[in-house]
């Protein structure tokens, strides 16, 4: 069944589809520069066709003749039949992503967000593939069939109420979310500062679509994670943008979670490091410190490093007023899970005294318990320093305690 209303074909095609996408199904021989691609016109035969890399809209410079995709699809007939068939194929929300990103560069309040109030550079907007969805209820649902609606609700673009189906992003920067294959699986929609409602509205979990499983970014940022065999993650979208757009493009974030147990089995396959960039504020270090206690017993645990951003900034915030170099120096004082638990948590009684000593053995016992001979040789060393004891009696302590093997798992 057709998903789409057939006299939106065309308003469709010249949205969804790009210019590279239709020059390779004409089969169209074509090269690109940095704004334009260039190819032969079938109307004069001369190689003087310009496409917008923007917008899906040619000219060609030697006859004049100009137009918009379907205008071009006219000149073959069996790939404008394969073309149209094509919206009927397309992921529901990889369509959506694309006409919310053909939107972001229009509209006058999306261009403010993210060019003035956000300062982000067009490359990044294209990069990350930020959108911009109106506050018309109809954009998406005006579109489409009743077979249509009821896919397009499926993939959390598309709600039901009384009055019938509405968009369920409206006046909203979109944020699509990709796994790791590249695939749009999932949206985020950020209200503008002066907007009315939840300040995010997301796609709402499904078997394609767990916050608690995915990273924001990771397929943009998986290649230079394995390069550096290092990963930075941090809290949200735009924490991870800025990263990336400052050159720190082995970053990922979570999304509205905590740092989960699939996150570290996903990045601990990827990296040897793995460094949780905290906000400046109580509730990172709070966040960081049960971040530590809920994966203690896992062995990945330990490739785990946490950094804090200058009180009361987060990695955005911080990149723009302080710069590269103040975020590569929080990142320099990045510690050990046995160093956060030791310095951050609260403990009733000082480290210079036996319960105190205890407490903060009892503390450490299951990183203690995860931790293979030479790290907890390096904790060791740790405790002892902190506690003012010798390392052979922390050792032995620990060992007491019931540490004996370490788990096998990731």
């Amino acid at each position: 069944m057709k998903r789409f209303q057939n006299n939106h074909n065309d308003y469709l095609m010249n949205r969804v589809i790009s210019a590279g996408d239709v020059l390779d199904l004409t089969k169209t021989a074509f090269r690109e520069t940095e704004s334009y691609l260039r190819c032969r016109c079938p109307s004069c035969s001369a190689s003087s066709v310009s496409w917008s890399n923007s917008t899906p809209n040619y000219k060609c410079y030697g006859c004049g003749e100009s137009g918009s995709v379907m205008d071009w699809l006219e000149y073959f007939p069996d790939s404008k039949r394969t073309a149209v068939d094509l919206l009927d194929t397309l992921n529901p929300s990889a369509m959506a992503a694309d006409l919310y990103h053909r939107r972001i560069f229009g509209a006058k309040e999306a261009k403010k967000w993210w060019g003035v109030d956000r300062g982000l550079d067009p490359k990044t907007v294209r990069r990350f593939k930020l959108g911009w969805a109106p506050p018309n209820s109809k954009t998406l649902t005006g579109l489409l069939s009743a077979s249509g609606l009821q896919e397009f609700k499926n993939h959390g673009l598309v709600r039901e109420g009384e009055n019938g189906f509405y968009d369920a992003f409206r006046n909203r920067i979109i944020f699509p979310i990709a796994n790791r294959e590249g695939d749009i699986i999932g949206f985020s929609g950020r209200i503008l500062e002066n907007g009315s409602g939840p300040k995010y509205v997301n796609t709402e979990q499904t078997e394609r679509f767990n916050k608690g499983e995915e990273l924001y970014a990771l397929n943009l940022a998986a290649d230079q994670i394995k390069s550096e065999k290092a990963v930075i993650v941090v809290e949200g979208y735009m924490d991870a943008i800025r990263a990336h757009e400052k050159g720190f493009t082995h970053t990922v974030a979570v999304m509205g979670t905590a740092f989960t147990e699939k996150h570290l089995e996903t990045l601990s396959a990827m990296a040897a490091s793995i460094t949780l960039m905290m906000d400046g504020d109580k509730a990172g270090a709070s966040a960081a410190i049960s971040t530590v206690e809920r994966l203690a017993v896992f062995p990945s645990v330990h490739k785990l490093r946490f950094a804090a951003c200058l009180e009361g900034e987060d990695p955005d915030s911080l990149l723009q007023k302080r710069g590269v170099e103040e975020f590569k120096h929080c990142l320099s004082g990045a510690i050990s899970p046995i160093e956060l638990i030791l310095r951050g948590k609260n403990f009733v009684y000082p480290a210079d005294t036996l319960s105190g000593q205890a407490l903060r053995l009892t503390a450490i016992s299951p990183l203690w318990e995860s931790a293979g001979e030479e790290q907890r040789a390096i904790y060791a060393s740790c405790l002892a320093r902190h506690l003012s004891m010798d390392k052979s009696l922390v050792t032995r302590l620990l060992a007491e305690s019931g540490a004996v093997n370490a788990p096998q798992a990731f």
